[in-house]
């Protein structure tokens, strides 16, 4: 399957939708996702004609526990996805790298965008966004969606979309469970795009949609 669409992903209030409609403009349409009664907003990107971007649902944490959560992650286990971009409030960064180190087990290529970065500036929060890629390994770009300011550049950096390091390490029992289940998955229900090790992650915490 040809990888054509980009997922926004981010924890409620972060401006992800603000940033949706800049990246696409008008024609969005928004409708129930598949098996959910959660809607989502589709549409086809400014930059790319042959791209559709997905603006899921916002989501607290993972593994799914909400009706959003699970629209999101069933969205993730089913859109031909090419990249992620996480959208994250500059002014909570550890509610923001906390779903990163999420997302990252997941092994999809990625972008980060750092929204109201001037809203953090006001309250005296500044992120070095340049340190901060680094230490992720992938693209990370400030942004204010109601401005446009940071969508050129987050659309130049989509290209050079990356898969994340890896931030999590769990105590010798949980990685012998995970990497014994992950084997499993990957010899037995190999997902096209998604990890073995993530979707073993998500299943040994209770994913209804992984677990399906």
């Amino acid at each position: 399957m040809n990888a054509t669409a980009i997922a926004l992903v981010g924890n409620p209030n972060v401006g992800k939708s603000v940033l949706f409609h800049r990246l696409t403009g008008a024609y969005v349409n928004v409708s129930n996702y598949p098996g959910t009664t959660v809607e989502v907003a589709r549409a086809t990107a400014r930059f790319d004609a042959t791209v559709d971007l997905v603006d899921t649902p916002g989501v607290l944490t993972l593994p799914a526990r909400s009706d959003d959560e699970r629209a999101t992650m069933r969205a993730l286990l089913q859109e031909p996805l090419r990249a992620v971009v996480q959208v994250g409030d500059a002014k909570n960064l550890r509610r923001t790298l906390t779903l990163t180190a999420l997302l990252a087990e997941l092994g999809v290529p990625a972008v980060l965008a750092l929204n109201m970065h001037d809203e953090a500036g006001a309250r005296g929060v500044t992120v070095d966004a340049q340190a901060l890629a680094d230490a992720l390994g992938i693209p990370v770009v400030p942004t204010v969606a109601t401005g446009g300011e940071g969508v050129a550049q987050l659309t130049h950096h989509l290209a050079g979309a990356r898969m994340p390091q890896p931030l999590l390490h769990y105590d010798a029992a949980a990685e012998a469970a995970i990497a014994d289940l992950a084997e499993r998955i990957a010899a037995h229900a190999p997902h096209p795009r998604l990890s073995a090790r993530g979707l073993a992650i998500l299943y040994l915490g209770h994913d209804s949609e992984v677990e399906a």
